[in-house]
């Protein structure tokens, strides 16, 4: 295991940003993932995390101090589901 980052209170150990960041790319690239960063990793949690979380809950999973930054995953989820939906009906199913 990496362990990059910093001491925190009571001698826990707490991870710095950068440190994420590198554990992220590591994993990305043995996962031979293509396309992925931090930020596409979060945007994807959030909406999954859309689909099964209360908005309060998600807009503070995610660090969020407005909801409507939270609703961002909210209507991208209801989008993605119409066009979706959408597509079967094109489709004849």
């Amino acid at each position: 295991m990496v362990r990059a980052g910093v001491r925190g209170q009571e001698g826990r150990f707490s991870i710095t940003a950068r440190a994420l960041g590198y554990l992220v790319n590591r994993y990305v690239m043995l996962a031979k993932v293509e396309n992925m960063s931090c930020h596409e990793c979060r945007y994807r949690f959030g909406c999954q995390m859309a689909e099964r979380a209360p908005l309060h809950r998600l807009a503070q999973i995610m660090g969020h101090n407005s909801l409507s930054t939270t609703m961002v995953y909210v209507l991208e989820t209801k989008a993605t589901r119409s066009d979706l939906q959408g597509d079967s009906l094109s489709l004849g199913r």
